[in-house]
C-alpha cells in the first residue's frame, strides 16, 4: 500500500490483489523471516507447561475426521478444524514470548496471522506462494489497523484490539483461496494515515 492517507477502498483493493511478487524484495524477505521465526516459536511453545490445555481443547472441540483439515504443530501430526489449529498454534507461538513484536502497535502480529494463514492454506491445499501472500496481506492490514488505533487513542491496545484484522479476510479460506469481489471486506472499517510504505519496514 502507498503511504500517506489510506482509505477503505485502498485497503480493500490491497486485500484483494496484493502479492509478494509485486512487493519490494526486502518485504518478501521479511515475510519469510517472520514465517520461519513464528514456526520455530510455535514448535518450541508446545513444550511449555500449560499448552496441553489449549491443545486438548482444540482436539476435543475441533477434532473428528470430518473436521480434521489443519495440523497442530506439536509434533504428533494431529489434525483438527481450522479454528482449533489456529487457536492452539497461535497460543503456542506466543507461549514463550519469543515471537516477533511490533513496537508501534505494542503486539505480536505474526503469532496471529501465521497460524491462521497456515490453517486456511492447509484446508484448501494452497501453494506456498499463496500462503506467503496471505501472511503478507494479513500482517500489513493488522499492523496498519493497530497504528491507526494508537494514533487516535492514548489507551494501551495490544494484539487483542487489532489482531483479528490480521486474519479476518485474507486468511479466510473462502477469500484468499480464491479471492472474492471485496464487498464484505469493504464493510469493515480500515483507514490509516502512515509515514511508511510498508508495515514491515
Amino acid at each position: 500500500m502507498s503511504h500517506h492517507q489510506v482509505g477503505t477502498d485502498d485497503a480493500v483493493e490491497f486485500v484483494q490483489s496484493a502479492t509478494l511478487q509485486n512487493a519490494p524484495s526486502a518485504v518478501e524477505r521479511q515475510v519469510r523471516i517472520r514465517v520461519l521465526d513464528t514456526l520455530a516459536a510455535m514448535i518450541a511453545g508446545y513444550r511449555q507447561d500449560g499448552i496441553d490445555i489449549v491443545r486438548d481443547y482444540a482436539i476435543d472441540r475441533f477434532g473428528g475426521e470430518k473436521k480434521a483439515v489443519a495440523t497442530l504443530l506439536n509434533g504428533n501430526g494431529v489434525r483438527v478444524h481450522m479454528e482449533g489449529a489456529t487457536l492452539a498454534n497461535a497460543t503456542a507461538a506466543n507461549a514463550l514470548d519469543i515471537d516477533d513484536g511490533h513496537r508501534e502497535v505494542k503486539g505480536h502480529p505474526a503469532a496471529v496471522v501465521v497460524p491462521a494463514a497456515l490453517a486456511a492454506a492447509e484446508f484448501v491445499d494452497a501453494t506456498v506462494d499463496q500462503f506467503l501472500d496471505a501472511v503478507y496481506v494479513g500482517y500489513e492490514i493488522g499492523v496498519r489497523a493497530g497504528m491507526a488505533i494508537h494514533e487516535t487513542d492514548d489507551v494501551y491496545t495490544g494484539t487483542g484490539s487489532w489482531g483479528a484484522l490480521c486474519c479476518g479476510r485474507r486468511c479466510s479460506s473462502s477469500t484468499v483461496f480464491p479471492r472474492t469481489d471485496g464487498t464484505r471486506t469493504r464493510n469493515r472499517r480500515v483507514s490509516r494515515s502512515t509515514d511508511t510504505d510498508h508495515a514491515w519496514c
